[in-house]
């Protein structure tokens, strides 16, 4: 036996060639909605179907939705690049024609991963409100008759005013009491002051451009925390010999400007 017989031996043994399979026929392009693994429609899909099982949606989608697609065949079609996503592992999907919407459902190790830390947020400053106001107010009134006859037509008539002005730097209230007519006999003032006050912003609120000052921390320690907080409940909790609660009273009066230190220390 020659070589070229031996040749011919090799070549016969081949197995043929075998013809590539043509590409499946894309008719056209429909753009549906698209949700991922249940979750609210994720803007729209353009998808391109070539039979009732082969599903092809263009990369710009999967790229939007982290889908890799690195083992699936691609091809262009209609100005498109479209990724064939029933070849992919791990992914189901079906259409609602009625709703004209794709759902995707894709196994969780296609995604990309996720890093998550854990620990305290920081902290969020509320924002000042700009300016304006209000007024509450209750209008009242009596009457009076001696002897089955009307004294006065009305004998005594007062007003109850909450007036509240507020800004970026505080807010300001006044409660006043007016009684423009009186009974006869009682000399009461025509204006009472009930409560003033003002009371600027502090921690929580960025009322500060360049942060919280240090004196209005010792300031608000003093002036709240200490004059109104903690001198009128513990004297009389001292009065009253109620040790239990005095004890609370000077663990509060340490607590506030504690938490106030410590925020200050954080802006």
């Amino acid at each position: 036996m020659g070589n070229a017989t031996f040749a011919q031996i090799i070549a016969d043994a081949q197995p043929a060639a075998v013809a590539d399979e043509p590409a499946a026929v894309l008719e056209r392009i429909d753009v549906l909605a698209v949700t991922l693994n249940g979750s609210a429609p994720n803007g729209v899909a353009y998808v391109a179907r070539a039979s009732t099982s082969e599903l092809w949606v263009d990369r710009d989608t999967l790229e939007r939705l982290h889908i890799r697609y690195d083992d699936a065949p691609t091809r262009e079609f209609d100005g498109r690049t479209l990724v064939q996503v029933s070849a992919l592992r791990g992914v189901t999907w079906s259409i609602s024609e009625e709703e004209q919407r794709l759902d995707l459902h894709v196994d969780p190790n296609r995604l990309p991963k996720s890093t998550l830390s854990y620990g305290l947020l920081p902290p969020i400053m509320a924002r000042t409100p700009d300016f304006g106001g209000f007024v509450n107010y209750t209008l009242y009134g009596t009457s009076s008759s001696t002897y089955g006859s009307l004294n006065q037509s009305s004998a005594n008539v007062s007003g109850l005013f909450d007036t509240v002005a507020f800004g970026p730097y505080g807010t300001f209230e006044v409660t006043t009491l007016v009684n423009p007519v009186t009974p006869p006999g009682f000399n009461e003032p025509e204006v009472i002051v009930l409560d003033a006050y003002w009371r600027w912003w502090f921690f929580g609120v960025r009322a500060y451009p360049e942060g919280v000052r240090l004196r209005s921390v010792l300031g608000h320690i003093f002036f709240v925390h200490f004059r109104y907080n903690f001198i009128e409940p513990a004297s009389e909790d001292l009065r009253a010999g109620r040790w239990e609660l005095l004890l609370i009273d000077l663990l509060v009066l340490g607590y506030f400007p504690y938490r106030d230190f410590r925020l200050w220390l954080k802006a």
